[in-house]
């Protein structure tokens, strides 16, 4: 009786995790593509499983990637990925070799090899690393997610202390990294762009998947945002401070004598995403922002302005 349950449990288990094809064909990615930061537009890149075929006799998917630029005028194609998934293991092919990208069956304290390739990254923080492109990064905890009545695992990582490459965010099997499907570099400048950006939505024919963050989940995973190349960036006659600022910054400008500073404030982050709209004050509360880069939006004779200030 003892091995007859035993084994149910584990057909059970079998079953929760076994439904989990990576990148089938039709299966969609929307990315955020940050357009640089003063102001932060952004695009997206639609990722999208086109066909299978065969390299380094490898029965692989290609995924095609079109970049919808924020101005909505402007479509790039850029160069298709090429994945498998073999034995719960996901590859990717760069520099014509293929290497581990995901591995889902891994246990907490497993390390993974990581390849970085293709970040513009690599050529601000790996000049001193004897191996630029390899990294490693450890398992930390591992959970499970129900999407659309399906369980998936939910790997944590984080870097090895010599790694330059790393996983930003969660890793959903089925799905990939919510915060750059690819490793990203260790300690580039802030005002560096990635090569990919945050996972907005998933698609495929058995599960539908939102972000969270930013909240993707109020709008179109199509959305564009952009500022018009004629908006100026800051006013002389308009100070914040401090900055870096810890609960506050505070708002001196000669514009509010007459009037034309505007009726509302915004706060957006790096993403574009607008986090805080209120009526103009003086003195702005930003002590529940998380530690990082923000823009403080003020519309000053009717034009709006952004003021880069750093969250402590």
């Amino acid at each position: 009786m003892k091995h007859i349950l035993t084994i149910i449990i584990l057909l059970g288990f079998i079953q929760a995790f076994g439904q989990t094809e990576w990148a089938p064909i039709g299966a969609k990615w929307h990315v955020s593509q940050r357009e640089g930061m003063m102001p932060p537009n952004e695009g997206y890149v639609l990722w999208e499983v086109t066909k299978d075929t065969t390299i380094q006799n490898k029965l692989v998917r290609e995924i095609k990637k079109t970049y919808f630029h924020s101005n909505g005028q402007d479509t790039s194609y850029l160069k298709s990925e090429y994945t498998y998934e073999e034995n719960g293991i996901v590859y990717i092919l760069k520099d014509n070799q293929f290497h581990m990208l995901y591995n889902f069956n891994s246990v907490v304290g497993d390390k993974w090899t990581i390849y970085g390739k293709d970040s513009i990254c690599e050529l601000f923080c790996c000049d001193n690393n004897p191996n630029p492109n390899n990294g490693t990064v450890i398992v930390d905890s591992i959970k499970t997610v129900v999407i659309n009545d399906i369980t998936l695992k939910a790997i944590y990582t984080s870097p090895d202390s010599l790694s330059p490459w790393h996983y930003d965010g969660v890793i959903i099997e089925k799905i990939g990294c919510l915060w750059n499907m690819l490793p990203q570099a260790i300690n580039c400048a802030v005002d560096v762009l990635p090569e990919n950006g945050v996972l907005r939505c998933y698609k495929d024919s058995d599960i539908e998947f939102r972000s969270k963050y930013p909240d993707y989940s109020n709008y179109d995973c199509n959305r564009l945002i952009n500022y018009t190349s004629s908006v100026v960036i800051d006013d002389e006659n308009t100070v914040i401070f401090p900055n870096p600022a810890n609960e506050y910054i505070n708002i001196s400008t000669a514009n509010t004598t007459n009037g034309n500073i505007g009726k509302y404030y915004e706060i957006i982050d790096i993403q574009g995403s607008i986090l805080m709209r209120k009526p103009i004050s003086n003195k702005i509360y930003v002590g529940n922002l998380n530690r990082g880069v923000y823009f403080l939006k003020l519309n000053i004779n009717k034009k709006p302005y952004f003021y880069k200030f750093i969250k402590k």
